[in-house]
């Protein structure tokens, strides 16, 4: 059994967004790639965008995947932060854009503070946009943008996910044009660290797999890890691994960092997303979390002077 472990969560510039037609080239050096995938159809994963440069304008230098928490709000992987300047969304096929694409700069980015380059732990950052995406439905465009949803709970031994992205079909072969997916399972953590010799796969983490001889190891860096059968909710980004027939590829685990990384689905008046990646002391929220899960809560719980969203436990928030 293969295995692919997906770091889980919720987890620059350029001109403000507009509609492209032009081409992409690849950061191969930062990019893992699906193995073993199927063509995805086109606008199954309208949330699904690419974070790089754009180095003119017919060029878009693509380095990682990413998702739309918000309009205004990308999250990707936060070693991929040296690249982010720039989103493209709406994309389906890789080699020649058709227009429907949307540019956005980047103007903030926002690394988890206890991420680690050396042993990959809370590998997530956002994307904060200088402009706001164009939800819904576009006027002769296939692929009307949207925001992906947080899941309630993190994913236990056996659910079905499924990780897209422009990988490739063998693994020295070429990248195919068009955008593939691959379906896999949660796998207990135990049984993934054992097969994992180089680097332990710890309580942040987890891990995927799929049948043996046709499942990836790898989607693109920074992806979103979704629900199989609710697609439109990202348990997982995709972080580090290695080879599909070697070791396992790893994500950090969506449950544990909910308390002190939260990510909110709503909004403040700027379109940004509720975070909690700040200390305690620019915190106004109570230190014991009160409202529902993904909820807003009032006004007056403000991080940096945003709401932020809290969970429906006793736990502190952090």
């Amino acid at each position: 059994m293969k295995y692919c472990s997906l770091i889980l969560f919720f987890v620059g510039y350029l001109e403000p967004f507009h509609h492209v037609n032009s081409t992409i080239i690849r950061n191969e050096r930062l990019r893992f790639e699906i193995f073993g995938g199927v063509e995805a159809e086109e606008g199954e994963f309208p949330f699904l965008v690419q974070v790089g440069r754009r180095y003119s304008d017919k060029v878009f230098g693509a380095s990682c995947g990413g998702w739309i928490l918000t309009p205004r709000t990308v999250v990707t992987a936060a070693h991929c932060q040296r690249a982010m300047q720039a989103v493209l969304a709406g994309e389906h096929h890789e080699q020649k854009l058709s227009g429907d694409e949307v540019f956005v700069r980047i103007k903030e980015i926002i690394v988890h503070p206890k991420y680690s380059r050396r042993s990959h732990s809370f590998d997530i950052a956002l994307g904060i946009l200088e402009e706001p995406l164009p939800f819904g439905p576009r006027p002769g465009k296939a692929i009307h943008l949207r925001a992906a949803k947080l899941p309630d709970h993190e994913p236990q031994h056996g659910t079905e996910v499924t990780v897209m992205g422009w990988g490739r079909l063998q693994w020295k072969g070429p990248g195919p044009d068009v955008l593939q997916k691959v379906d896999l399972f949660v796998v207990d953590r135990e049984e993934c660290d054992k097969a994992h010799i180089v680097d332990p796969v710890t309580t942040d983490m987890i891990c995927c797999a799929g049948p043996a001889g046709e499942t990836p190891c790898k989607g693109d860096s920074g992806g979103p890890l979704v629900l199989k059968h609710q697609p439109d909710v990202v348990v997982g980004l995709v972080s580090w691994g290695q080879r599909c027939n070697e070791l396992p590829s790893v994500y950090a685990n969506g449950r544990k960092e909910r308390l002190c990384s939260r990510l909110g689905t709503g909004t403040d008046t700027a379109g940004r997303a509720h975070i909690a990646f700040h200390p305690p002391q620019q915190r106004t929220c109570p230190k014991v979390a009160t409202a529902p899960a993904f909820s807003t809560n009032p006004a007056e719980c403000l991080v940096r002077g945003s709401p932020v969203d809290t969970v429906g436990d006793t736990d502190p928030l952090c």
